[in-house]
């Protein structure tokens, strides 16, 4: 588990919520947790199973809220982790034990060890079988026509059989209803991309750095029109919460 306390003492004023989530994928439910602050916005999250009871216990001493909340799809799970609020600190990776501590022992420890190791290797394979899976449907792309998000992590757009196309982790998914590219700031460190169709609809969210002369560039060669745009507070909240996917 994460060291929650200096990221949460670091947000110190704006942390409001200790989210614990958890969403569907496969024969398995994939579980995070996620500090979010008095708009229900993500300041930083963390995937990976902990216990309920211990998160509960932290909160309480943090002075936070605490929900447990099950996502229906892994697409809405997408959807709320990606709305990111001004501070964002990004997703945290899974700190090893400080070595002044160890792990806590429990009644039962065979079997949660036992557990747990399950947990890895069903991970592993997953991830395995998605790797494997895009290298086999990987689309053959000419010319650098692709758009890539600037801050390392896989969130990629481009043309597929003249259709946008979006490729992240989560794999590939074609948007045919794509009609306009908006660049957006909001606040002043909160920016991304949101694909619209017709009339107006947010299709897509892909917060995060983008280059705005590339983003227009790649919406003139795919028939898309391009905004650039300033989003009130108010009205990022709302188009946030209304897409159907995003890559948090």
């Amino acid at each position: 588990m994460i060291n929650l306390a200096p990221r949460v003492r670091a947000l110190a004023g704006r942390a409001t919520m200790l989210l614990f989530y958890g969403y569907p994928a496969e024969n398995r439910t994939v579980y995070g947790v996620a500090v979010l602050d008095g708009d229900g916005l993500v300041l930083f999250y963390s995937p990976g199973a902990r216990s309920r009871h211990e998160l509960e216990e932290f909160a309480a001493g943090q002075g936070l809220i605490f929900e447990f909340r099950r996502y229906g799809t892994a697409a809405e799970a997408r959807v709320a982790l990606a709305r990111r609020a001004s501070g964002w600190k990004g997703l945290a990776p899974t700190d090893p034990p400080a070595p002044h501590e160890s792990p806590r022992m429990h009644l039962l420890e065979p079997v949660n060890q036992f557990r747990y190791i399950e947990m890895i290797i069903n991970m592993w394979r997953d991830m395995r079988a998605r790797r494997a899976h895009a290298r086999l449907n990987r689309p053959h792309r000419s010319g650098g026509r692709k758009l890539s998000r600037l801050d390392g992590r896989a969130c990629h757009l481009f043309a597929e059989h003249g259709q946008p196309a979006l490729e992240s982790e989560d794999g590939l998914r074609l948007i045919p209803q794509a009609d306009l590219l908006v660049y957006y700031t909001s606040e002043s460190d909160v920016c991304g991309l949101m694909v619209f169709g017709e009339p107006g609809r947010p299709l897509v969210h892909l917060p995060g750095r983008w280059d705005p002369e590339d983003t227009q560039r790649f919406a003139g060669r795919n028939i898309l029109g391009f905004e650039a745009r300033r989003l009130p507070h108010e009205e990022y909240l709302a188009l946030t919460g209304r897409v159907q996917d995003a890559v948090p």
